[in-house]
């Protein structure tokens, strides 16, 4: 979804920059003060904050993954290196196995 909006804030900004120099016309956009700010820029920030969110959201995905796979690795790591236990420290009901 954030593939889609980022490219279509994108092609809307991108068109409401190249509206006004082909045309000759003002292009829509908001006052500030005495100076004018053409809505692209607002278009074409609003394709940067979605870009900003996928590679976010990507990134934590990658983080989660490497995450888990350390947390099997160690898990496999510690069933390899169990030791057996000895008898006489035993400390359960468990009859001993005969010898």
């Amino acid at each position: 979804m954030n593939i889609f909006l980022g490219s279509l804030w994108i092609l809307i900004g991108l068109g409401l920059l190249v509206y006004e120099p082909l045309t000759g016309n003002a292009a829509p956009g908001i006052r500030v003060g005495e100076n004018y700010i053409n809505a692209g820029w607002l278009a074409l920030t609003l394709g940067a904050w979605n870009g900003a969110r996928l590679w976010s959201a990507s990134s934590y995905r990658k983080h989660d993954e490497m995450l888990r796979e350390a947390m099997l690795q160690r898990d496999r790591t510690r069933k390899m290196e169990e030791k057996p236990l000895i008898e006489e420290f035993r400390f359960n009901d468990e009859k001993p196995p005969n010898s």
